[in-house]
């Protein structure tokens, strides 16, 4: 059977652990769809990617334990299940796989509820995750957090290697944060350590100026099983490095993986990334996920306001006019800019942008808001009109700048789906656009921020 899957079982794990207890120990493999449980102690946890559940299994399966309990971590088929005829649950795995714009919410999780075994699994409108006792997480204390410790009701994790010489060790894992115990003897462990979240733990990235955001954006890679074939590295194009745990200082060889979408470079690779990068971020060279905050050098003399036109745009005829107006004086050009030191003119300003003022084009608004102020949509550079050097210019987030007809113009059915995948390529996703609109409810009517 070909074992490329989505999905990993999850046996003999304690009872009453809680949605982000199991998520903080399933997460940092890729991108974690949902989990569902299938008995007081087993669980299907179902990622987006199949290479994240491949590192699930093949780095937890006997090298996790919780409350010393070993936990089995295997492969799950769905289909080939005896039980999956006649189970709802079962059947409704995996709905949101190549969904990209899911974001898994741990408080969705559903404990076992075994006087209803094939119930169906309900979304965020859950209710919330208890932990021991029956009280939801939300709701403990930070005393009650330290009792519930103490009692052994938060899981404890450790490596494999270390199991046997610090059977005692094991340190308690929060509901915050996750700790996890290292080899006990040299620089590389039989079984490695089970990875976690680099920001939820005291491991660090070492060897670079980049440490800070490589560990709070990577997770160690690694090498499959003997006699396996080893992927290469996307940027250098030669083969992923041997040693994968953070702790040895071989930076140019070690390899890791982004935490998000899985995928894996060479620290030394991503280091040079972050060197030609204009701020602290990483995008990842296979998918474009963006991690930190993605920013550009637009000059920092210019302002952005927005007013509503009565009227529609051509193609538009249920809606108003958003009219965007973007204003520069001229200015002296910075380290991040070309010519350090030397002037740069603000030609044809003020300049103006149009979206319909409809839900979709106030979304996009609020997209290009923030997009302004991560300084992404001008920069200074040659103009591609004039040809003339050290102008404010536009960057790569291409706006409808007429009203009529014509290459910039309307009608333009497909503009707003096309600004927003540009805004995605920058890191301006909908959730980040939605948490903007949350904060800033006003916007359209203000005008400006």
């Amino acid at each position: 059977m070909d074992n490329r899957t989505n999905y990993v079982k999850v046996d003999n794990l304690p009872d009453n652990l809680t949605g982000l207890e199991l998520h903080e120990i399933f997460e940092p493999y890729g991108d974690l769809l949902e989990m569902t449980a299938i008995s007081q102690n087993s669980l299907i946890v179902t990622y987006m990617r199949r290479s994240a559940a491949h590192a699930c299994k093949e780095i937890l399966h006997n090298q996790l334990t919780l409350q010393n309990q070993l936990v089995s971590v295997e492969y799950f088929y769905p289909a080939t299940d005896p039980g999956y005829a006649t189970s709802p649950l079962l059947q409704g795995l995996g709905t949101n796989i190549a969904n990209d714009t899911f974001v898994y919410n741990h408080r969705s999780f559903i404990p076992w509820n075994g006087s209803n075994p094939n119930r169906k699994r309900t979304s965020a409108n859950a209710a919330q995750p208890t932990a021991a006792g029956g009280q939801t997480a939300a709701a403990m204390s930070a005393a009650q957090l330290a009792a519930a410790a103490s009692q052994g009701a938060i899981p404890r994790r450790r490596s494999a290697k270390s199991s046997a010489s610090t059977s005692n060790s094991a340190q308690p894992m929060s509901l915050r944060a996750a700790g996890g115990t290292r080899p006990t003897s040299g620089h590389h462990a039989a079984a490695p350590t089970v990875p976690i979240p680099a920001n939820k733990s005291r491991k660090v990235v070492i060897g670079g100026q980049y440490s800070q955001i490589l560990t709070q954006h990577t997770i160690p890679w690694h090498l499959p099983r003997p006699g396996t074939s080893v992927d290469d590295c996307a940027i250098c194009l030669t083969e992923l490095g041997d040693p994968a745990n953070y702790d040895v200082h071989v930076d140019s060889i070690r390899s890791l993986s982004l935490n998000l979408c899985n995928h894996t470079y060479h620290q030394s690779c991503l280091e040079s990334l972050l060197k030609n990068s204009p701020s602290p971020f990483l995008q990842c060279p296979a998918c474009k996920k963006v991690y930190g905050t993605m920013t550009g050098n637009r000059p920092l003399t210019g302002t952005i306001s927005h007013s509503i036109l009565n009227g529609p745009l051509p193609g538009n005829p249920s809606h108003n006019t958003i009219q965007i107006t973007f204003r520069f004086t001229h200015g002296t050009q910075g380290p991040e800019h070309p010519h350090p030191g030397r002037q740069y003119s603000a030609s044809n300003f003020p300049r103006m942008a149009y979206l319909p003022d409809s839900p979709e084009g106030l979304e996009a608004l609020h997209g290009l808001y923030l997009a302004w102020e991560q300084r992404l949509l001008f920069t200074v550079g040659r103009s591609l009109t004039t040809s003339q050097d050290d102008v404010v210019t536009w960057n790569d987030i291409h706006l409808k700048t007429n009203m009529g007809q014509g290459e910039h113009g309307y009608p333009a059915p497909d503009h707003i789906k096309d600004l927003k995948q540009e805004l995605k390529g920058f890191g301006i996703t909908e959730a980040t656009i939605s948490s903007h609109m949350a904060n800033n409810p006003n916007l359209r009517a203000n005008g400006h921020m």
